[in-house]
């Protein structure tokens, strides 16, 4: 057999005839066999489990049991405990809950310390205690602010005109179910 051959079809008869085993790679295998209804219109994740087994999966079992003493019960709703909390916290659920009732929560926390949301460099930024900033127009100011760099997790301290509307206000919650 050419090299050539050895990778096309003739190789693969050739091997189905050494190995017999692979035969079902090649020609596949009957669904019928394995058991499934295929004139039924149910899918087959809900006909079977497994094409090897028809029982279903036991859920694991943990190989400990918990102390009572780390079982927690009756806590404080997270809005009582929001302002316990330190900015890192409240950046960390603010990113890591998109679309949330605790990146609400978070952002309102964070609103009242004196962080505002910049629209367009879409960061959070405070004023620097150290340094006030001084009013350029009626429509800006000019300072020294520290931006929250949620690439780095660290504080920034920068200088920028801020155009006050470019910060956003902040929102009230809008109705229906958030969680």
């Amino acid at each position: 057999m050419s090299e050539a051959d050895k990778w096309g079809i003739k190789g693969l008869l050739t091997l189905m005839a050494k190995y017999p085993s692979y035969h079902a790679l090649v020609h596949g295998l009957n669904p019928a066999e394995l058991g499934l209804d295929l004139s039924s219109e149910a899918r087959i994740t809900e006909q079977t489990f497994s094409l090897t087994s028809h029982e279903p999966p036991k859920p694991p079992q943990p190989k400990f049991s918990l102390p009572e003493c780390y079982t927690v019960r009756n806590t404080q709703p997270i809005e009582q405990k929001m302002p316990n909390f330190t900015e890192e916290t409240l950046l960390y659920m603010f990113y890591s809950s998109p679309q949330d009732k605790h990146q609400y929560l978070a952002a309102q926390q964070l609103y009242q310390r004196g962080w505002r949301w910049h629209k367009e460099l879409r960061v959070w930024l405070t004023k620097d205690v150290e340094m006030q900033p001084v009013a350029v127009s009626p429509e800006a100011e000019r300072g020294y602010y520290v931006i929250w760099n949620a690439e780095t997790w660290a504080r920034m301290r920068q200088e920028l005109t801020l155009y006050y509307a470019d910060l956003e206000t902040f929102p009230e919650l809008p109705p229906g179910p958030h969680s």
